[in-house]
């Protein structure tokens, strides 16, 4: 026997029992991932149609698309800080309160996504739409985002070398680091 428990035992993370894992059914999960929201005013330079300019025999992102997406990323830097983003699907709730009923709001999902991107440094290839809602709000015209990736891993004992692993859900066996 060890500092009073068993072999093969150990305390759990919360420290009221001994158990061969990691957890015990009362340990809190292991949660981690981005949860945030933040809002912007309503810009031109939202609008992808906004967004390039031809200038001579060339074509650039215009001035205002760019100061937007650095707008952008700056409101999601301090919404999600001290939070890490993880290469997995980030989902993305947007409300859209345009200015007048012309504006499209599913033209905002490319600035918006480029500025989200730039602003958590996860490739836009992990978002996920969960919902995109507009109204007409002239009075305030503005768009609203939440930010979901929360990942709930359970974590036990591997059987060849006793470290400890994430266990994918429905699974036994934890999910190998990649090298």
């Amino acid at each position: 026997m060890r500092s009073g428990l068993p072999r093969g035992f150990r305390l759990c993370l919360c420290g009221r029992r001994a158990v061969r894992e990691f957890r015990c059914s009362e340990c809190p999960p292991a949660v981690s991932g981005i949860n945030a929201k933040f809002w912007i005013p309503w810009r031109n330079g939202l609008s992808k149609n906004a967004m390039w300019e031809v200038v001579g025999k060339r074509i650039k992102l215009t001035d205002e698309a760019a100061t937007t997406k650095d707008i952008i990323a700056y409101e999601v830097a301090l919404a999600t800080k001290g939070q890490a983003a993880r290469q997995e699907k980030l989902w993305l709730s947007i409300f859209v309160a345009k200015p007048r009923e012309c504006a499209d709001a599913v033209n905002v999902i490319d600035v918006l996504c480029d500025g989200i991107e730039k602003g958590t440094g996860l490739n836009d290839r992990f978002f996920a739409i969960r919902r995109l809602d507009w109204v007409v709000d002239a009075d305030r015209p503005r768009v609203e985002v939440e930010m979901s990736q929360l990942i709930v891993e359970a974590v036990g004992t591997s059987e060849v070398g006793g470290s400890l692993a994430p266990v994918e859900q429905g699974s036994a066996e934890p999910r190998r680091a990649a090298l």
